[in-house]
């Protein structure tokens, strides 16, 4: 049947995948596999996620062809020097990524950006094509990269299956899961699933560029001050009403002798606190608008 072991691999994987998460994590959806820290979706993690698939699955469905035709005691675990490479692009990539995130959102920025990162991210698809400018072209070039190298990979597996299956006559599979130091056939091609060397090098010269862009701040200070001052003028506003329900409050209760004195008082400091933070907060907002 056509592509059967392999199919059955990736389908298998999936529902192990969603198997340990029923039951170890509940609660979390597979979404946070692809949320970087500041809670937009983060291209190096789709990445890493697609790739330990992948592989994950092609080791799977080799296994299920290696004993469909009972040679399962010549299965090994191998792979390619360029499967590796992949595999290891995607997850320093990710891991970098995640550390310059972390260093951005620890150092002391504007105080606007301070409140711009306070808010509730929610998370787009467009995030793995756009920064907070637009458009990023490292970003949109390492997913095409990304896609066709999937895709690539995805082909080659699927044909080393087949060539696994139509060996079943053969005295011995062993020559398809060679040794890391010997893993060429006498033509000089690679037996097991892989990329081209050029390409994993073009694919790392990607994530160098998309990575150099993540060094480089991406917030716009202007576009978060505004923010920020529109944020403290609501605050202001809100305090502002707050206020005049204590003042009516004062008003009604300072005449009354059911009120104690103690009472009076503590309703009287509470106001001038209150113009007090108001007076702080619009000398802050005057200070913003005017710098």
């Amino acid at each position: 049947m056509l592509f059967i072991y392999q199919i059955s691999g990736l389908v298998i994987v999936f529902f192990a995948f969603w198997a340990i998460r029923k039951a170890l994590a509940p609660n979390n959806s597979f979404k946070e596999f692809f949320k970087g820290e500041d809670g937009k979706y983060s291209l190096s993690r789709l990445q890493a996620t697609a790739w330990a698939y992948v592989i994950i699955a092609y080791q799977v469905s080799t296994f299920i062809a290696v004993a469909a035709i009972n040679r399962i005691h010549e299965f090994s675990l191998v792979f390619s020097e360029e499967a590796i490479w992949l595999l290891g692009l995607s997850l320093g990539s990710y891991v970098t990524v995640k550390g310059i995130t972390i260093t951005q959102q620890t150092q002391t920025p504007p105080p606007a950006v301070v409140n711009a990162l306070k808010r509730d991210t929610q998370a787009s698809l467009r995030d793995f094509v756009c920064s907070d400018e637009g458009l990023d072209l490292s970003r949109f070039q390492m997913l095409i990269w990304t896609l066709f190298a999937i895709i690539t990979f995805t082909v080659s597996y699927f044909n080393y299956i087949d060539k696994i299956v139509e060996a079943a006559a053969s005295p011995s599979i062993a020559n398809f899961f060679p040794p890391f130091s010997d893993q060429d056939d006498k033509t000089g091609n690679t037996i097991l699933p892989t990329v081209d060397m050029s390409f994993i090098i073009l694919m790392g010269l990607s994530h160098g560029a998309y990575i150099g862009r993540k060094l480089v701040p991406s917030y716009k200070v202007e576009s978060f001050t505004r923010e920020y001052i529109a944020d403290m003028k609501l605050r202001k506003d809100t305090m502002q009403t707050g206020l005049k329900f204590k003042e009516i409050e004062l008003q009604l209760i300072k005449d009354s002798p059911q009120v104690s004195t103690d009472k009076k008082i503590e309703m009287e400091n509470e106001v001038l606190r209150i113009r007090s933070q108001m007076d702080k907060l619009q000398q802050e907002i005057v200070a913003y608008e005017v710098g």
